[in-house]
């Protein structure tokens, strides 16, 4: 874990020392205190290339309040609509962004995520419910260069489970304005390469209280998935429009975690609105 971090930290400054040497020109959006409410589908619920056995699509509706300083208030919950556990996590954070230089963006935060599964019976008396929360603490880096960006990111996780995710994440911002004459449509092929403790967005669930198939635990700190995604975001007015397709090759998989194969195709579609709060000047 020690080598890890150490590898990342000097791909830090080697990115810094390489930015340094470009000489770019951006223009600074306007930054504004705002609301966002966005809502996401996914055809598999899929987090570090593996679905954990559940079947069916994952819905993901956000509500986020995001200050001019930097400061976000975030609730997120995920929906198993197709899983007969009727499993839910809602996810409360609070995190800080800070652009150091026009180039280099930091964000860290500390997330709860609280899960809920129930097993339907006859009866309420027979019927089952399991809660369970876990905790993470993030950090992550990202350096936007002229000919790509490049992002890291580290979390860990604590509470009923513990363990560390680690995501390095290397793609290209490319406009399409000029190629199909459509404004703000821009698309930002990338490669994601995530290390961990077999712990992704949906944390382990503990099932065994509701008599399913237990989610086997390796506290090995490992790869566990490589994956190539295609980013395809539009913005109309206060609207973001995305739509990604991805391919995953998950590694390391143990039995009861996937049964999507050893790579594998998916799609998620997403919207976006946010409502501006801007002072008079």
């Amino acid at each position: 874990m020690k080598k890890i971090l150490f590898i990342i930290l000097l791909m830090n400054a080697l990115m810094l020392n390489a930015q340094v040497k470009d000489t770019i020109t951006k223009e600074d959006e306007e930054k504004t205190t705002n609301i966002k409410l966005s809502f996401e589908y996914m055809d598999k619920p899929v987090f570090s290339g593996r679905n954990y056995m559940e079947k069916g699509p994952l819905l993901s509706p956000e509500l986020s309040l995001n200050f001019k300083a930097g400061i976000s208030l975030a609730f997120t919950s995920y929906l198993l609509p197709n899983d007969t556990s009727n499993t839910r996590q809602s996810v409360y954070g609070i995190s800080y962004t800070n652009d150091i230089y026009e180039w280099w963006n930091i964000d860290g935060g500390v997330s709860l995520y609280h899960t809920v599964i129930n097993k339907a019976a006859t009866k309420k008396s027979t019927a089952k419910t399991q809660v369970q929360n876990d905790f993470g603490i993030s950090m992550s880096n990202t350096f936007d260069f002229n000919w790509m960006y490049l992002q890291n990111s580290i979390y860990y996780f604590f509470g009923t489970q513990k363990g560390w995710d680690v995501m390095l994440v290397a793609g290209k911002d490319v406009a399409l304005d000029n190629l199909t004459g459509i404004e703000d449509l821009s698309i930002s092929p990338n490669f994601t390469f995530e290390m961990g403790n077999h712990f992704a967005k949906f944390r382990q669930l503990k099932k065994a209280i509701l008599n399913q198939t237990d989610v086997t635990t390796s506290t090995k700190f490992q790869p566990l998935n490589y994956e190539i995604t295609l980013p395809i975001e539009y913005e109309y007015y206060a609207f973001t429009f995305n739509i990604t397709p991805a391919y995953a090759f998950p590694v390391n998989v143990l039995p009861s975690e996937s049964n999507l194969g050893s790579n594998f195709f998916f799609i998620s579609a997403k919207i976006t609105y946010q409502l501006d709060f801007k002072t008079k000047k």
